[in-house]
């Protein structure tokens, strides 16, 4: 592998400074969302599992960049015969200047990264990471707040296997000293033990998120994995939030949350001028656009 190959497997792929960089080339590319910066490049876009948003969002950053993409039909393509991950990663770095990512197998992004020598960018790998979704969420918590000052997030639903949970703690606790992290969650769903302890900012355990909301300045939601839970007594037991909840938060709350959504979060609360997680969605974007300048020219 060529040691100047930027990969994007995890929040640790990226120093401080890089992760300034990209959320002010997002900034850009928010105000000037079209470039040619990616003209003459091809990006292969490999799911393994299904994606709406992360999906479209990185096909669109490719297309708005003047590049074009190659998707590899999972059903249809020869891991059906029992082709192995590698040889489909090194057969698809024939074709493509960089690779997009989404694997049900938690870590298989270095396997991947491993055997190319061009970009991995990890779309999300199991219950594991997602790197790109936690630069958005950074990327729109940074339009209503001063993330300098003392801010308190309540982080609900299924943390124990939400990836962009895992991804989006990691990062503002790396960068920030000033975050006071409500871990709201049904027991057998909450964050490992091991995992909480590696964290610098104070972290509060809760199982009611009414009891925190009218305190906290980012509320995050998030819905239960059911795809990698096997107990189905615990599928049922989601935080939830209404739109009477919603409205005792304070005025410069938000309320984030990266989608599909089930019952935790009602159309109800789509109105409530606190609900930004279709701008999440648009800016997803525009980081996106900047992650693939960083990875290709950065």
């Amino acid at each position: 592998m060529l040691s100047e190959t930027k990969h994007i497997l995890s929040i640790n792929s990226f120093t401080n400074e890089n992760i300034e960089g990209i959320i002010s080339r997002a900034d850009h590319y928010r105000l000037c969302p079209q470039t040619d910066i990616l003209k003459g490049k091809i990006i292969g876009n490999i799911f393994f599992e299904p994606s709406t948003r992360t999906h479209c969002s990185f096909q669109c950053a490719v297309h708005r960049c003047g590049g074009s993409t190659i998707d590899l039909q999972i059903e249809y393509s020869s891991t059906r015969k029992g082709e192995s991950l590698e040889d489909t990663i090194q057969t698809m770095e024939q074709y493509c200047d960089a690779l997009i990512i989404r694997h049900p197998t938690k870590g298989c992004m270095k396997v991947c990264a491993d055997c190319t020598n061009i970009p991995v960018i990890n779309a999300g790998d199991g219950c594991g990471e997602h790197p790109t979704q936690a630069l958005l969420d950074l990327f729109t918590i940074q339009q209503y707040h001063n993330i300098n000052l003392p801010l308190k997030i309540a982080i609900c639903g299924d943390l124990r296997n939400s990836r962009t949970c895992h991804s989006l703690i990691q990062l503002l606790d790396r960068i920030y000293d000033q975050f006071e992290f409500y871990l709201i969650s049904h027991e057998n769903l909450a964050l490992d033990d091991s995992f909480v302890r590696s964290l610098r900012n104070k972290c509060v355990y809760g199982s009611e998120l009414s009891s925190v909301i009218s305190m906290v300045d980012i509320i995050y939601m998030t819905r239960i994995q059911k795809e990698r839970i096997q107990d189905e007594c615990i599928i049922d037991k989601n935080i939830c939030i209404t739109n009477d909840m919603l409205n005792m938060a304070k005025s410069t709350t938000i309320l984030m949350h990266p989608f599909p959504r089930n019952n935790e979060l009602p159309k109800e609360c789509d109105t409530n001028f606190r609900s930004k997680y279709f701008e999440q969605m648009k800016n997803g974007v525009y980081v996106r656009m900047a992650l693939l300048e960083y990875c290709l020219y950065g």
